[in-house]
């Protein structure tokens, strides 16, 4: 387990054998007409760095259009959807716009927070939901460890620094 590599596996790969389910990728790319330059603007008056990071994290978590188009997606692709972002205060904050905006779906949170049994039942909960129930969790709680079979979407509007996390969720 800790020892050197053995074997590497590409993603391609495990999807070729099957070990991995296939998936399509659609990357959005969303034009914020009213700040454009928000982060070269940040950069210009010298905020660089972790500060700018913050910053930059703030603006996105709190962008209410951002968060309503993720709620139009939702109620557009059918089925149970999982969305990964890098803070727990974001995961409760998309819980409850999204519970008003998508009232059709059930939302639940998974957190480091959340104990065992609980995360369990949440589980069981989307494993057994034919469609419209939405797993919000953190990707340090979700991104390793948890199959979901009847998983249709997934969610990423919360980047992070860590590309491997990105991919092995």
């Amino acid at each position: 387990m800790f020892g050197k590599e053995l074997v590497k596996v590409t993603a391609k790969q495990a999807i070729d054998s099957g070990i991995s389910t296939p998936i399509k990728i659609h990357i959005i790319k969303i034009n914020y007409a009213e700040d454009n330059n928000f982060s070269i603007n940040l950069k210009e008056q010298g905020i660089i760095g972790t500060e700018k990071y913050r910053m930059e994290k703030y603006y996105f978590q709190n962008n209410q259009n951002r968060t309503k188009l993720i709620g139009k997606l939702l109620n557009k692709l059918l089925g149970n959807s999982l969305i990964l972002v890098d803070t727990v205060n974001y995961c409760y904050k998309l819980k409850e716009f999204l519970s008003e905006f998508c009232p059709e779906w059930r939302f639940e949170v998974i957190t480091g927070d959340i104990s065992i049994i609980e995360r369990e039942i949440i589980l069981n909960g989307i494993k057994a939901a034919k469609s419209n129930f939405c797993l919000i969790g953190t990707y340090g709680t979700l991104s390793t460890g948890i199959s979901i079979n009847n998983l249709e979407n997934i969610y990423f509007p919360d980047g992070g620094k860590s590309e491997i996390r990105i991919r092995q969720s």
